[in-house]
């Protein structure tokens, strides 16, 4: 998935700084996300 990412990055022609912004967003984002799904699951089981 990053790599897609990266080569949509690249194709709009976006500074490579950019790059490693969005992944690292992504991969924030995941680690909320699977987080958030950790504590609903123990909380209902």
């Amino acid at each position: 998935m990053l790599g897609v990412i990266t080569e949509a990055l690249v194709f709009f022609h976006l500074p490579a700084v950019w790059n490693d912004a969005v992944e690292g967003l992504i991969i924030l984002v995941a680690v909320i996300t699977d987080s958030g799904l950790s504590r609903s699951r123990r909380a209902t089981g």
